[in-house]
């Protein structure tokens, strides 16, 4: 995915993220209830301990999250390669921190599977492995571009270029590293058919989910340098945007940040 898109963590466009954000809840309960085919009861467990971590979340990483959104525009008026790598890392750092915080429920909920709902959740992970390999060069590079305008509005020719040669360069997609997802996945289905103690279960998930270090040497190698060439990518892209695009990027981020600040708690408002 094109790293921008990270920077704020995936979320919608402005007139969405408040109303987005108040049923947060709703939402990922459903998509959880979807993978894991989830009954009324747990699923009505997970929006409810959902709606609890909403409140931690909005006093602990929306503030986090605001600051990300003000170094991004202050990297825009000045764009700098080491600034972007920097901001990039952040926030990845964030999306990661914050799905770790969510592992501890999806592995209590997971624990409680019936049978027939990790028969459904195994059927879940190969679609999303055919999936993952009927993503051609050409679908990659379609998506990559799309996202990318839906930031910046219309790429010049030679930002398209930038854009496609990012997306269609070497990288993780080989025979090598759709064993290691299935033998992980595997691994965690075994432990949701021995009923695992939710401990073990978490351990699985983020080892699959989040921990690089996790990873064989050669395929942890391999996403490094996945990622170092998005860095550049984007870090190339920015320094090449003319007014027209960085005013449309400028507006955008203004959007979520009013839509933030909207939901910050009182005690947490910037001065000014």
């Amino acid at each position: 995915t094109v790293a921008l898109c990270l920077l704020i963590l995936t979320l919608g466009g402005c007139s969405r993220i408040q109303l987005g954000y108040e049923y947060a809840d709703w939402f990922i309960a459903r998509q959880m209830s979807r993978t894991l085919d989830l009954d009324r009861q747990q699923r009505l467990e997970v929006q409810n301990a959902l709606a609890a971590y909403r409140e931690q979340h909005r006093l602990e990483r929306l503030p986090r999250l605001l600051a990300l959104l003000d170094r991004f525009e202050a990297l825009l008026a000045a764009p700098d390669a080491a600034g972007t790598v920097a901001l990039l890392a952040a926030g990845e750092q964030e999306f990661r921190d914050t799905l770790g915080e969510l592992l501890p429920l999806l592995a209590e909920t997971m624990r409680t599977l019936s049978d027939e709902q990790i028969d459904h959740f195994r059927q879940e992970l190969l679609e999303g492995r055919t999936e993952y390999l009927e993503r051609t060069p050409a679908v990659r590079e379609a998506r990559a571009l799309e996202r990318t305008e839906d930031w910046t509005g219309r790429l010049r020719p030679g930002q398209r270029q930038l854009i496609a040669a990012c997306a269609l360069s070497p990288g993780i997609r080989s025979d090598d590293w759709l064993r290691w997802r299935e033998a992980t996945e595997v691994n965690l289905l075994t432990l949701l058919e021995i009923d695992a103690p939710p401990a073990r279960i978490e351990r699985a998930l983020r080892d699959w989910l989040i921990d690089d270090a996790a990873l064989p040497d050669e395929r942890r190698q391999e996403r490094q340098r996945v990622r170092a060439i998005w860095h550049g990518c984007v870090s190339m892209l920015l320094a090449s945007l003319d007014t027209r695009q960085r005013e449309r990027i400028v507006r955008r981020l203004d959007g979520y940040r009013d839509d933030v600040l909207g939901l910050l708690p009182d005690g947490l408002q910037p001065a000014g």
